[in-house]
């Protein structure tokens, strides 16, 4: 009911904004090209006035604490998602593959659970060892809060066993329904359709790795370099917010604007050492 109710509205507005777009677009571009210019104008005068300032703080709070950090993280992270790695293989390895294709779903319980058992708590808890050499590391940065950090790591250790559980299944699924046929011979299915996964499975595992020490190490640096950059810039931010013209400030921001070159200088930082670490 609700579909058929509002169906007919959506492809009214589609068409609407179809037909409109031709006399719109170049109306839009000639109002955004100026925001544009000027905030690009505006990030280049942030850059001169603040590198000055902002290197040698990021040399002497950032830099010199990155190595260290990754160092904690780095060997935990990578055992525990190897053992996940495993664990997931052996499970799906022993799974028989009962059809037919219809009653499929009620033969996926047990590796449904898997992501959920005492085991793989066990493995995400192996990260637990991180623990202490980041609070050591209080004494620096003071807002640091290593069980935030690690708890997400559990988080993202068990949700990816799901991930690749959830994936196998739906391959499986996909494979049956094009060929019912290759049910009859469960092992070659799972084989194939597992080795397919594993291989998704260890690159994610990367990649999860990458993105969870890059959002660790950010909450751990960002608070207090923050606190210091910012006190030490607002001499440059004021007069160049000042100088904007009246009917710009409703649309360039030059707090946000020195919070994206901020962002972006600690980003580039943090990758460098994280690739380092993966050499």
């Amino acid at each position: 009911m609700v579909s058929a109710a509002v169906a007919p509205a959506w492809k009214a507005m589609s068409t609407a904004v179809e037909e409109l777009r031709p006399k719109i677009e170049p109306t839009i571009k000639e109002l955004v090209d100026p925001i544009g210019k000027a905030e690009g104008e505006l990030i280049n005068k942030l850059k001169e006035g603040a590198m000055s300032i902002i290197n040698p703080l990021l040399e002497e709070h950032v830099t010199p604490h990155l190595a260290k950090i990754m160092e904690a993280m780095q060997k935990p992270m990578t055992d525990a998602y190897d053992e996940s790695i495993k664990y997931w293989d052996e499970n799906v390895t022993k799974f028989e593959i009962k059809g037919p294709k219809g009653d499929l779903d009620k033969n996926f319980g047990d590796i449904d659970r898997l992501y959920n058992s005492w085991e793989s708590y066990n493995i995400a808890h192996k990260i637990d060892v991180m623990y202490e050499p980041l609070w050591a590391l209080h004494i620096i940065f003071s807002d640091i809060y290593p069980w935030g950090l690690i708890y997400q790591g559990h988080q993202d250790i068990r949700g990816t066993i799901d991930d690749a559980v959830y994936t196998f299944e739906v391959a499986v699924k996909k494979e049956a329904e094009e060929n019912e046929a290759c049910l009859s011979d469960a092992k070659a299915l799972n084989d194939k359709i597992r080795a397919l996964v594993l291989t998704d499975y260890q690159e994610d595992a990367k990649t999860r790795t990458m993105l969870w020490y890059h959002k660790s190490i950010k909450a751990i640096i960002m608070p207090p370099f923050n606190a210091l950059v910012i006190p030490a810039c607002k001499a440059i931010i004021s007069p160049i917010a000042d100088a904007i013209p009246e009917a710009m400030k409703a649309f360039v921001d030059p707090n946000r604007l020195f919070d994206e070159l901020i962002n972006g200088i600690i980003d580039e930082s943090i990758e460098t050492v994280i690739r380092s670490g993966q050499k």
